[in-house]
């Protein structure tokens, strides 16, 4: 009797066991999320692996290679901006749209000139998440450019975006003289003083334009320059362009009758 006893609960033992290993399902397995500006187009592979960006990067690859998945199984990536607190989560995806649940990878990707609100510089963190759970976090920085003067032109009329619609050095007396600065971005802690003469040489206005904040998405800065009697003097006319205290370009022009 109690031999049969001790082979019943060895049996029923060996059941649960059993029982146990059928129910628990074994998860995929994930190495290190990467970040990257380029990827293999054929494997998905990160290539270019960096943790610092330019803010003219067109996009940032978030990359997490798997293996032994399963059709159910779900994941989706969080990308957040560590200096404002904001975050994008992609939509949740599903293995079961993978062509091999063996082994692959599994890419987020953030599309710079896209964003709204627009990316800007600063420290960032990318994390994966598998089945509702954390699984790997990644961070990386997008650095602060300098501003930088691309063009001066002079134009009697500007495009909305205050680029030139006809850059000239001729102007009627009745014209407004515009002075249009085309930079890379505009970036505050940055200054700009345009000093514009006669024809006599002598001042007859002066800007100051003070940066005091950041702007990605606008590209020109621009200053008029209108005769307070209604027509200019005709003669030959110059301006000086200051940026951040040091004079970087004199333009000259003239007006006519």
């Amino acid at each position: 009797m109690k031999r049969l006893f001790f082979l019943i609960t060895l049996l029923l033992l060996a059941l649960i066991l059993l029982f146990s290993l059928i129910s628990c399902k074994k998860e995929a397995e994930f190495d290190t999320l990467l970040i990257c500006d380029e990827i293999d187009e054929k494997t998905l592979e990160a290539v270019n692996i960096k943790n610092v960006f330019e803010i003219d990067n067109e996009t940032i690859y978030a990359v997490i290679k798997y293996s032994g998945a399963y059709m159910k199984d779900s994941y989706f990536f969080v990308w957040t901006n560590l200096d404002t607190g904001k975050k994008k989560t992609t939509e949740k995806y599903f293995f079961a749209n993978k062509e091999n649940l063996e082994s692959g990878n599994l890419v987020s990707v953030l599309r710079l000139k896209e964003e709204s609100p627009a990316i800007t510089p600063g420290k960032y963190k990318v994390e994966f998440i598998y089945n509702g759970n954390l699984k790997s976090t990644s961070e990386f920085e997008i650095s602060r450019p300098e501003m930088k003067i691309i063009t001066t032109e002079l134009a009697s009329k500007l495009s909305e975006d205050g680029s030139p619609f006809e850059s000239t050095e001729k102007f009627e007396q009745t014209d407004t003289i515009n002075l249009s600065i085309n930079v890379n971005y505009i970036l505050k802690n940055n200054n700009f003083k345009i000093r514009w003469f006669d024809n006599k040489d002598k001042i007859i206005k002066e800007n100051l334009y003070v940066v005091n904040k950041d702007d990605y998405k606008n590209k020109y800065i621009t200053f008029p320059l209108q005769s307070g009697k209604g027509l200019f003097p005709e003669g030959d006319y110059e301006v000086d362009i200051y940026f951040n205290e040091a004079l970087i370009k004199t333009l000259s022009f003239n007006i006519k009758k």
